[in-house]
């Protein structure tokens, strides 16, 4: 206790000494009060507003009779340098005209470690006298130095842990599929979902808009003339915010519309793409479309980076190189009929008439995917490209040599299953045997250790350790191999039986799935088909799944059974049919 009392003291005294040094030196403070409230970041959401700060200073400032130069205030983050309103601030205390600060919190003036030093020199040089709050002063003096000190530290703390929460929630959300910040035309931020947790919802009023305003570019309307559209026949009009009314749509807002891949369903955030999970208001294969049309007002960063079925898994027939994909884009210029390619020197106006694309009306746009040899192997490969339509229509030959009928993957499975349950007794004989056998071993190791431990082998004269650890080494080894029998033998033909199912349902249904799947099945079939692919002279090559070798030659003698009987009588022959198959050695065989 007569510590800190005797510490008071000395703070009392030397604030006495400076006031009188003050008035010794007749000098007078002159202040300026400062407010700031961060409009940039989420530091400063719960703090109070401007007029809140500056109506609590002035009634500082009446009641302690200070002598206020003037108030001044900005919108801005503290946590970053390069406040303009505060950079002034300094300015006029390094050449005199201000001495001293008011302002609300320390924690207004800085958050960052290079403003607060800058703060600090200043009253360590006796430019700046004080810092005044409503509830206390700061002084050139070293308790009050270091307590301002650990303001700006505290402020810098809690800045940071704020950040941390922030970024934190923010890749949460961008994992869930959400976007952070202001939903665009025709969406809604949700306001009534917890923080962290709330989506992108569909604005009901302009949602359908949007995605009429995409398909009328899509059928080659120009952008003006959607733009009427919008705004006179339909009456669209943009979403009122806190600062700004509802307002007609701008020529400017439209292109942005047309040109944002969030209306395709990704987004571009934080330096790379992500997968929305809004709705979408666009398909991106037409999205990407409508960028061409556009030319160079469109999206000047694609959407996604396109995907291609068969790259990774071809090589080329001649160089061993891996095969690459390409695609091209062409437009027929719907005014004089010119075909041309788009690349960066026509990417926005035809060449022939010079019509500009986004004011073509409906005009053709083809695409097209080549394949080809990536000459990284041998620069001078000969190998040409292969157009992705033709590439496939050979994958549909080879799964054509496989197709069977439904009817007989039917009968072949169930033949499948009935090879299983007679092969029951059989495995059930087997597993006998390998318990035999796993018995008799764990018995000779038994023996062994009995051996070893025995009072007459005290010597080691009957076996010795090398002896005993050789031993014991092999009838481990043996052991372990039988147990891993018995837990096979079981599963083995199961698994068999398995395989030789999903085969019989791949060669009856996969045709039909890589028509109508997408890139992943597609690949996925082009796998299971074969390996080591090869593409020469714009043909594929493979080597087929033996398994499949099988079925094809299984299907041949299946469809010489079929043409013995007429198509007519098929109601009254499918036993026979199946009869006919149990009777084909082939067929049995595979």
């Amino acid at each position: 206790m007569d510590q800190i009392s005797l510490k008071n003291g000395y703070l009392k005294l030397t604030e006495r000494k400076i006031k009188i040094r003050m008035e010794m030196m007749d000098i007078s403070l002159i202040y300026n009060a400062y407010s700031r409230r961060s409009s940039e970041d989420y530091e400063d959401r719960q703090v109070e507003s401007i007029e809140s700060q500056e109506r609590e200073l002035k009634e500082a400032e009446k009641k302690l009779n200070l002598n206020v130069g003037q108030f001044v205030s900005e919108s801005r983050t503290a946590h970053k340098i390069g406040r303009p309103i505060f950079n002034q601030l300094l300015e006029d205390i390094e050449v005199g005209k201000v001495n001293a600060i008011l302002t609300w919190h320390p924690n207004r003036l800085a958050r960052n470690p290079y403003d607060a030093g800058r703060l600090i020199y200043l009253i360590d040089e006796g430019k700046l006298i004080e810092v005044r709050t409503p509830s206390r002063v700061f002084r050139n003096t070293p308790s009050d130095k270091f307590m301002l000190s650990l303001e700006f530290t505290i402020s810098k703390k809690d800045s940071d842990d704020k950040s941390e929460v922030v970024m934190r929630g923010l890749k949460n959300k961008l994992s869930m599929g959400w976007r952070p910040g202001v939903a665009p035309h025709g969406y809604l931020n949700d306001r009534v979902t917890e923080s962290g947790h709330r989506r992108i919802l569909i604005d009901p009023e302009r949602f359908e808009f949007i995605k009429k305003i995409f398909k009328l570019k899509y059928e080659g309307i120009p952008v003006r003339e959607i733009l009427r559209i919008a705004n006179e026949e339909w009456g669209f009009r943009t979403r009122p915010k806190k600062r700004y009314p509802s307002k007609l749509l701008s020529l400017s807002s439209l292109y942005k519309i047309l040109s944002n891949p969030f209306y395709c369903g990704r987004y571009f955030y934080s330096g790379e793409w992500h997968e929305g999970a809004h709705e979408k208001a666009v398909e991106p294969e037409i999205f990407d479309q409508i960028q061409i049309m556009l030319g160079k007002k469109g999206c000047k960063r694609q959407p996604h980076t396109h995907e291609f079925a068969y790259t990774g898994m071809v090589r080329c027939g001649e160089c061993k190189g891996a095969i690459t994909a390409e695609e091209k884009w062409q437009i027929i210029c719907s005014n004089c009929k010119f075909k041309f390619a788009m690349t960066r020197k026509n990417s926005s106006i035809c060449p022939k008439c010079q019509t500009l694309i986004e004011d073509m009306v409906k005009p053709t746009i083809l695409y097209y995917c080549y394949y080809h040899c990536g000459r990284k192997v041998k620069p001078t490969c000969s190998q040409k490209s292969i157009e992705v339509t033709k590439l496939e229509e050979q994958v549909k030959e080879k799964l054509d040599n496989i197709e069977i009928s439904d009817s007989f993957m039917d009968w072949a499975i169930r033949q499948i299953h009935k090879d299983v349950e007679a092969e029951k007794g059989f495995r059930e004989d087997k597993i006998e045997s390998i318990k035999r056998a796993h018995d008799d071993c764990r018995l000779k190791l038994d023996n062994l250790l009995q051996l070893k431990i025995s009072p007459l082998n005290n010597d080691g004269s009957m076996i010795s350790d090398e002896q005993f650890k050789a031993q014991k080494q092999a009838i481990e080894t043996e052991l372990k191999g039988l147990e891993e029998q018995l837990t096979n033998v079981d599963n083995r033909m199961v698994q068999r039986a398995q395989e030789a199912s999903d085969k019989f349902d791949f060669a009856a249904h996969a045709k039909e799935r890589f028509e109508t799947g997408e890139l992943r099945v597609r690949r996925e079939i082009l796998e299971t088909l074969g390996s080591n692919l090869t593409l020469k002279g714009k043909k594929l090559d493979l080597q087929p799944h033996p398994v499949l070798n099988i079925i094809k030659e299984i299907k041949d003698e299946v469809s010489e059974v079929s043409r013995k009987l007429e198509p007519s009588k098929w109601a009254y022959t499918k036993t026979q049919l199946e009869a006919l198959y149990a009777s084909n050695t082939t067929v049995l065989r595979g």
